[in-house]
């Protein structure tokens, strides 16, 4: 009886040795396949990343230029409307300086229109540009043109 027994023992080992092959054979089998979708997703994110990263920086470029176009040409109108004469030409320096007493219409001194100097997103300055009868553009700079856009963004007044 114990003969059977201890024969009964060595099939089930065997059968369990074979079984943890198996297993292990799956294992191995799995754990590739586990590899090479890690590896396509890093793929997939590093696309993402350098596909639409610089295209969503571009936009947020242009919305912070097209805020601070909008913030200039309030402090240009400002400054134009308490300006005894209108000017033929104003830059930063002079929105930031603001008008002194004799330059403006009311008689008294205006400070510091905009709070401070602006460039735009890519580094570059903003340019004002006035005609005769007062009106004008404010647009962003040759720089522009290294940061991906085509063309200047620009705002009338």
């Amino acid at each position: 009886m114990q003969a059977i027994s201890i024969l009964k023992l060595n099939n089930m080992a065997k059968k369990y040795q074979v079984s943890r092959k198996n297993n292990i054979l799956k294992r191995k089998g799995s754990l590739l396949l586990d590899i090479v979708i890690g590896i396509v997703l890093m793929m997939i994110i590093y696309y993402v990343a350098t596909v639409s990263y610089p295209e969503y920086r571009n936009n947020a470029n242009r919305s912070q230029a097209l805020e601070d176009l909008r913030t200039i040409k309030q402090a240009v109108i400002s400054y134009q409307g308490l300006s005894k004469v209108t000017p033929s030409s104003i830059t930063m320096e002079d929105l930031q300086e603001g008008l002194s007493a004799t330059e403006s219409l009311d008689g008294t001194t205006h400070e510091a229109l905009l709070k401070e100097a602006k460039t735009d997103p890519w580094g570059g300055e903003y340019v004002i540009t006035i005609d005769a009868s007062g009106a004008g553009t404010i647009s962003t700079s040759a720089a522009v043109s290294g940061g991906g856009l085509d063309n200047e963004i620009t705002i009338d007044f």
